[in-house]
């Protein structure tokens, strides 16, 4: 595995224009070539593990430093991960990726539930567009739902639906017709409402799929639009995501192995798998990451990242995290640094969303930093590998950035 160190000399311009970078020099200390490389941006993205200067360095007119990743590098070479990729940014886009084993960082793979950050972005760039509120009760959009106080389901708003706190409590492993494509969004919605609750609203934070469903099909009746549509809308045309969608809810679809073309046909998707149905490219999941730290594409961070389960009983908590007192916001997790949650935990600003086959986006608010462990894993649970992967990484990619 060779690592490559890129030099900025040049000016970088907007997206789409022309960008001037120096050519690299050979880690191993041979001498440095000085030819002139012509690249779109955003930044080019080399296949092996390289170190980026970050934009705002790109603009400068002398050569830039750069961190020294090497520790990072040997721990994610080392680590359980077979195939897969590393990826780290700031606000300004990606300055490290390193590729490991066969995957192809632009073609699209299974996130499993990193699929709940894109659709907590969905609706919170809903909420701000002014099309919903977190508030929300389930009625009038979803016409069937009660609005009787005397049952309990009249409480269940968006906010506690993308908190996974509504009281359907369905665990990922729960036969249902979330990943059943044989339902629509909105039928499935209504199945999972006649099913009832299983705890009161707001009083319980269970990790499960149903939770999601109901608020994908709560969006669609209340936009009129399909949850494609929305999330084409007000997602990934907006980030230039070219190559993340939901595909169909069977679960042959989501259990694709190896990586597959972004322009792949997928069958026709009428039951939209809110909570764990999407695919994705890690150079396109990163946009997303960018995004967030760059502020402007969902200007409440602090509502959106915010731990909304502090003080709940918890139902049904993946293995990944365990004992860990991690608290959920809206589609992704705030973790915390010790075993029991605080205002250290609070203050870390840690978000990430891991997915069952292993797929991993953070944020680290605090030091600026994103970073994605992006691989598929066939066999067992993939979020019990990249979980502890990342949690070893942190401490190594702040020392890498100096901090």
């Amino acid at each position: 595995m060779k690592r490559k160190a890129w030099y900025a000399t040049g000016t970088a311009f907007a997206a789409g224009t022309l960008a001037i970078v120096a050519a690299h020099a050979a880690a191993s200390g041979g001498a440095a070539s000085a030819p002139i490389v012509v690249v779109y941006a955003p930044e080019p993205v080399p296949s092996s593990a390289t170190t980026l200067a970050p934009a705002s360095l790109q603009a400068a007119p002398v050569v830039a430093a750069t961190p020294d990743f090497s520790a990072v590098d040997a721990a994610f070479q080392n680590s359980a991960i077979v195939n897969g990729a590393l990826i780290i940014g700031t606000k300004d886009g990606t300055i490290h990726e390193i590729t490991k084993g066969n995957f192809n960082s632009d073609q699209a793979y299974p996130i499993a539930s990193a699929s709940k950050w894109l659709t907590g972005t969905l609706l919170m760039r809903m909420v701000e567009a002014g099309k919903v509120s977190l508030g929300d009760h389930a009625y009038p959009g979803l016409t069937y739902w009660t609005s009787d106080p005397a049952d309990k389901r009249s409480a269940v708003t968006l906010q506690y639906l993308l908190s996974l706190t509504s009281g359907f409590n369905a665990k990922p492993t729960d036969v249902s017709c979330v990943n059943n494509p044989l339902y629509t969004l909105q039928n499935c919605a209504q199945a999972i409402y006649n099913k009832g609750l299983d705890t009161d609203p707001g009083t319980t934070f269970s990790y499960g799929p149903e939770h999601i469903q109901i608020a994908a099909a709560l969006a669609e009746a209340t936009s009129g639009q399909s949850f494609d549509a929305l999330f084409a809308q007000y997602v990934t045309t907006p980030l230039g995501m070219n190559c993340t969608r939901f595909v169909e809810s069977s679960l042959s679809a989501a259990l694709h192995l190896s990586g597959k073309s972004c322009t792949a046909t997928y069958a026709a998707n009428a039951n939209t798998w809110a909570a764990g149905g999407a695919v994705s490219s890690a150079h396109d999941y990163a946009k997303l990451l960018k995004a967030f730290l760059a502020g402007g594409f969902i200007s409440d961070m602090d509502g959106f990242l915010a731990p909304r389960t502090v003080g709940l009983a918890r139902g049904y908590i993946p293995s990944s995290v365990g004992s860990m007192d991690w608290q959920y916001a809206t589609g992704s997790w705030n973790e915390c640094p010790q075993s029991a949650w605080d205002s250290t935990c609070a203050d870390a600003k840690v978000n990430s969303a891991p997915g069952a086959f292993g797929w991993l986006p953070w944020i680290d608010r605090k030091h600026g930093y994103y970073g994605l462990i992006a691989t598929r894993i066939a066999v067992g649970e993939g979020d019990t590998k990249s979980v502890p992967i990342e949690q070893a990484l942190q401490p190594l990619i702040l020392a890498a950035l100096g901090q």
